[in-house]
């Protein structure tokens, strides 16, 4: 058996002009730096409401609490079926938003909201 060496693998990008990059700490030494993470998932939601049921002339309060800031929420992503939701604000915490939300005039007292995948 006769053994061929495989040539080792470039450790630098194909891109001859690729200079990577140079970190100076505060001591003035070149360090590596950290890797960088990129966040794939989209931040989940949950829904509440200041109240149970709600009929014509009441409205209810809706929270739109985020594990972290969406971007781009607008109340076009939001469907309220038994009603219109309205007055979508930012809070001071850029991860919960608020809402209200007005029921039909022939409102039974139960609503569905909801906010499409994918749209924040």
């Amino acid at each position: 058996m006769v053994d061929i060496p495989q040539p080792a693998l470039p450790i630098i990008p194909s891109n001859p002009s690729y200079i990577p990059p140079k970190v100076i700490d505060g001591a003035g030494e070149a360090v590596i730096p950290d890797p960088i993470t990129y966040d794939t998932l989209p931040p989940t939601l949950a829904i509440t409401s200041d109240s149970t049921a709600v009929i014509a002339g009441q409205f209810a309060s809706i929270s739109f609490l985020f594990s972290e800031a969406p971007v781009g929420f607008t109340v076009d992503a939001i469907t309220a079926i038994g009603g219109v939701i309205s007055g979508l604000i930012e809070t001071a915490d850029p991860a919960v938003f608020t809402a209200t939300f007005t029921p039909d005039a022939a409102s039974s007292g139960i609503a569905l909201i909801s906010v499409a995948a994918g749209s924040y």
